[in-house]
């Protein structure tokens, strides 16, 4: 036992030099053995022989401190006090026995973190302090990498106890690259082009890539809270800063269950942010700020898909200048004056297309006029005064004026009613001379067969007479005899029994005059898929009974195709009526009078 009360009592000088030679091994071996020596005094070293660790007295000599554990072979782990360990290759461990790197820190904090309320002294590991109160003060832990530059991160003291963190290089020049303000404020600075920040995501989910959010954590959040912002900032020519552009989110409404949220983008003009566009969750708006700015959509060929004129509030479809056009047509200008433009109105095959004309807002103003193609029935619809249908034309080309529903296979058909008594009115707007009024051509298209010629006096029904297109000319022939066959009669037509006329029946001409007649007597023909109204007259045919049941229906402007007390029957014989042109008769009174009148000569003579 190497331990020694240091008190050399008086005795022999043998036994005198004995008690310093054991007091001198006491000091020489810190007092070594398995316990604690049994006489102490402050600042007295003791080395437990069992632990192979060294203690000191403290200065009130009433406890021991642990120094240094010293391993039992060299290669083991040193330990200083009660959390310090430094092994055999030189790794020091506080807190941790075994350290794997150079500097291992290990720590039991029995202390949640709390991002609003935590104290740092009280959580922190690692604590870097500089007490220097002159100048901002820096705390930092520096890098080198061989040769190279070293790289630094840590605190800079503020005014008050406000902080700030940074990281930063020391090369050619020294240069700041980032900084944390006490406020939570970043700053990230290059001095080159790189990407200056960049989100990398290694999830190979499909649906999930790198995420930027910017959170607004708000104890009391209201609407039209600014829940992010990002601005392009420069400077001017006179080192002022300026925001070139900058894009704003709004939570427009924060109750629950209804929330929604709007996204502005600003962008400076001649010295003033504007909104250039909104978007909320009903719409989206370009311009907002209603400024003179353009906006444009490009193509693969042309530049001005879509133009909107926004100083002159015009929009062009491929055209860039529609403000150039008439003023009174350049709301919209579709095209320019190289090759063929167009535009298209597609809609299902059972819907309308339509092509609307407002006056006003409501009522029969707001579709005054209107141009339609109704896909169920395949025809084209001209509308006017409140939309009212007033023109047609069925996909067999007839086209019918002041009613939708041509009769027969006309290919042009008038509706005259009590208030528009008239079918067709031609002016002649020539002061000398005539115009047609209608011309009849032959099947070669070229050919004229017959025409109505109106002056400003008279009107003249022309058919086909020269003389070079006849042959077997007769003047002998006996025109009294076969006048005297005529029947002339005085009737009324069933559809107007109130009214009495001169005339004659058709059949009754046809063996005499046949060149007069068209048709024949009790002729009859069948029609098929009719619609027949409550007279019993066929007003259209080769109509589906679907359709005609759809056509009963009022569309969006309260008119129908149909009447709704009409019929449809799937087949329907029908008469077939004689016609008369009793221009043909004048020939045969001509001659007749003629014939009269040499008679008399003779009977005269």
């Amino acid at each position: 036992m190497s331990q020694h009360d240091y008190n050399i009592a008086n005795q022999t000088f043998s036994a005198t030099r004995t008690d310093l030679n054991n007091a001198l091994g006491a000091v020489a071996t810190n007092n070594a053995g398995n316990s604690a020596p049994s006489t102490t005094y402050a600042n007295q070293w003791w080395f437990d022989s069992d632990g192979n660790t060294l203690y000191m007295r403290n200065k009130d000599n009433d406890a021991w401190v642990r120094i240094l554990e010293i391993g039992a072979t060299s290669d083991e782990t040193q330990r200083f006090g009660e959390n310090i360990y430094v092994d055999s290759s030189g790794n020091v461990g506080i807190g941790e026995s075994t350290p794997d790197t150079l500097l291992h820190i290990k720590e039991t904090i029995n202390v949640a973190y709390s991002a609003d309320n935590f104290t740092i002294d009280a959580n922190a590991l690692l604590k870097l302090e500089n007490p220097s109160t002159t100048g901002a003060a820096f705390s930092a832990i520096a890098f080198r990498t061989g040769s190279g530059a070293d790289l630094y991160f840590g605190g800079v003291q503020g005014s008050g106890n406000e902080g700030a963190f940074k990281f930063a290089r020391q090369g050619s020049p020294d240069q700041e690259l980032l900084e944390i303000a006490h406020n939570g404020a970043t700053t990230i600075t290059t001095a080159d082009n790189t990407n200056t920040l960049t989100l990398k995501s290694t999830d190979a989910d499909a649906v999930v890539g790198p995420n930027l959010k910017l959170y607004r954590n708000s104890g009391s959040p209201a609407d039209n809270d600014t829940l992010g912002q990002l601005s392009f900032v420069g400077r001017n020519d006179n080192s002022q800063d300026f925001t070139a552009f900058q894009m704003n989110a709004y939570s427009t409404d924060v109750s629950d269950g209804t929330e929604d949220g709007t996204f502005r983008m600003y962008a400076m003009q001649a010295g003033s942010q504007h909104i250039v566009m909104q978007i909320t969750p009903t719409e989206t708006v370009f311009n907002d700020g209603s400024v003179d700015q353009d906006f444009r959509v490009e193509s693969n060929d042309n530049a001005n898909m879509l133009f909107v004129d926004g100083g002159n509030d015009k929009v062009g479809i491929g055209q860039s200048d529609p403000n150039a056009f008439t003023d009174n047509y350049n709301d919209l200008v579709v095209g320019t004056h190289s090759g063929s433009n167009g535009i298209t109105i597609a809609c299902q095959n059972n819907a309308q297309a339509s092509l609307a004309f407002s006056t006003a807002a409501s009522g029969d103003s707001l579709h005054k006029g209107r141009i339609a193609y109704d896909g169920a029935n395949n025809f084209m619809s001209f509308s006017t005064d409140g939309a009212s249908e007033k023109m047609r034309i069925t996909s067999s080309g007839q086209v019918s004026l002041g009613t939708s529903s041509p009769v027969g296979s006309s290919r042009l058909f008038f509706y005259a009613s009590a208030s528009t008594p008239y079918g067709l009115i031609t002016q002649n707007d020539n002061t000398v001379g005539s115009m047609y009024a209608a011309q009849f051509l032959q099947n070669d298209g070229s050919t004229e067969l017959g025409s109505i010629k109106i002056t400003n006096t008279a009107t003249a029904f022309n058919t086909s007479s020269d003389y070079r297109l006849k042959e077997n000319v007769d003047y002998t022939w006996d025109a009294t005899t076969r006048l005297k066959q005529l029947k002339p009669a005085r009737f009324n037509f069933i559809a107007d029994a109130d009214t009495t006329v001169d005339g004659f029946l058709a059949h009754e001409v046809s063996s005499i005059v046949p060149e007069a007649i068209s048709g024949d007597k009790d002729a009859t023909e069948t029609k098929t898929k009719v619609v027949v109204n409550s007279n019993g007259f066929v007003i259209n045919q080769d109509v589906e009974e679907a359709d005609w049941i759809a056509g009963k229906i009022a569309n969006d402007d309260g008119n129908t195709r149909y009447p709704t007390d009409s019929t449809w029957a799937a087949s329907k014989v029908v008469p077939k009526y004689q016609g008369i042109d009793q221009s043909k008769l004048v020939p045969l009174l001509v001659k007749t009078i003629q014939e009269l009148e040499a008679r008399i000569t003779t009977l005269e003579g």
